[in-house]
């Protein structure tokens, strides 16, 4: 399984769901899709060093209405 295996499912998201305003834009921002090992312990090492230290953008989830 590689990103492209996700396409179908990030294509919903962003033409279904986002456009029926079930998620916001910034939600689609909270996923990272990557093929590369190096890079996903890249990404977890660095949200868990902004969670620790309290800094980071962090998205704020979209609330429905």
């Amino acid at each position: 399984m590689g990103a492209a295996y996700w396409q179908g499912l990030l294509d919903w998201l962003r033409d279904t769901v986002l456009d029926e305003a079930k998620i916001g834009p910034t939600d689609l921002d909270l996923l990272q899709v990557t093929d590369d090992v190096d890079e996903a312990v890249s990404i977890l090492r660095a949200s868990a060093a902004d969670r620790v230290s309290g800094d980071g953008d962090h998205p704020v989830p979209h609330q429905p209405d």
